[in-house]
């Protein structure tokens, strides 16, 4: 009888533990994945000073991905490499830099990214807008698509 309790109580309480969690967690969706490296087309005409582009490359941006936190570097906009800290909540990005004093600007101010995440037949885009804040930078509207491997 001390036996049978004994085995109960070590193999029967996790074991009702591990399901209770499976239970819980039945719910959770894993954030979407946009971790990599994403080419930035600008939209057309006049690029504030803040976003403006360093010239012959077009911009890039590199994303590392820890679940629903981000980490994102702005290559090739305002001249130099920006990091960004962010947010994936659901298809809104939203990653916003330091205190930093931005090309065109007279005071320090942030760059402020916020992009929606979109699917169109097995393509993933980023459409979204670069905004200098703490200055009057303006913003720019962009369209982000993942880098093709090269072979």
């Amino acid at each position: 009888m001390r036996t049978a309790l004994l085995y109960l109580l070590l193999v029967g309480v996790p074991l009702v533990g591990v399901t209770a969690i499976l239970y819980v967690g039945a719910g959770l969706e894993a954030p979407r994945a946009v971790s990599g490296l994403w080419t930035l087309a600008l939209a057309a005409g006049p690029a504030p000073a803040c976003v403006a582009g360093d010239g012959d490359d077009d911009p890039m941006l590199r994303i590392s991905q820890s679940g629903p936190r981000l980490e994102v570097r702005l290559v090739g906009v305002g001249g130099e490499r920006i990091d960004l800290r962010g947010r994936l909540q659901g298809d809104h990005l939203l990653a916003r830099s330091r205190l930093l004093l931005l090309p065109g600007c007279v005071h320090p101010g942030s760059l402020l990214l916020d992009a929606r995440l979109e699917t169109e037949e097995d393509a993933r885009l980023l459409h979204g807008v670069l905004t200098g804040e703490g200055c009057a930078c303006g913003a720019v509207s962009f369209v982000a698509g993942p880098m093709e491997a090269e072979e």
